[in-house]
């Protein structure tokens, strides 16, 4: 947090000229703060320019040196908040997704699909998996098993790959994960016969 306020400063701008700004910039009206005097006070630094003022609706537009703080700022904060993979899958989470990928099998799926995908895939699927649900490794390997166990017996017919097992994006772009409804049901402690899943698509 320091860093970043040291970074307004560098751009010769208060922490409330930088809340106007970012304001201005993704339109929307700040609160809390005195937005008049804090406009006059960006004109004058040449960081906003109000380009047309007709009938007392002013048209204002970021300058450049507005416009490259602003993307210095989101760039640096950007950098700064992203939970880095040790943090968010845990310190061993490579040896981790390997093992969860080995624990499908070494074939291709009726698909067409290899049922195993690459690790690197794997993971930025497990970023978003652990970023969302509250699950841990246990389960997924426990909830992983009673997937696995459940489609041998059916020839892997209608079977996930390893990595739509995890997410899989619909036709509206919003994510699912049927390992988190796996987990759920570990979790609740339900018998197989009691959860069946009647998508039919890999």
């Amino acid at each position: 947090m320091w860093e970043y306020f040291n970074r307004i400063l560098k751009y010769n701008l208060t922490p409330d000229e930088c809340f106007y700004l970012l304001g201005l910039y993704y339109k929307i009206t700040p609160s809390l703060i005195d937005c008049k005097s804090i406009k006059e006070s960006l004109i004058k630094k040449d960081i906003i320019k109000v380009i047309s003022d007709n009938d007392k609706l002013q048209t204002i537009t970021i300058g450049n040196d507005g416009l490259k703080a602003i993307k210095d700022l989101n760039k640096f904060y950007n950098k700064k908040t992203k939970i880095n993979d040790h943090e968010l899958m845990g310190n061993n989470f490579k040896d981790k997704v390997e093992k969860y990928r080995l624990m499908f099998p070494a074939t291709k799926l009726p698909s067409g699909k290899l049922a195993r995908n690459n690790v690197n895939t794997l993971i930025e699927n497990f970023r978003w998996f652990f970023a969302t649900y509250k699950h841990t490794w246990d389960d997924i390997f426990k909830a992983t098993g009673r997937y696995i166990k459940e489609y041998r017996n059916q020839d892997w017919q209608y079977m996930k790959t390893s990595q739509y097992f995890i997410s899989k994006q619909d036709k509206h772009k919003v994510k699912h994960s049927e390992l988190a409804d796996y987990c759920d049901l570990i979790k609740e402690g339900l018998d197989n016969n009691e959860f069946i899943f009647d998508e039919k698509v890999v």
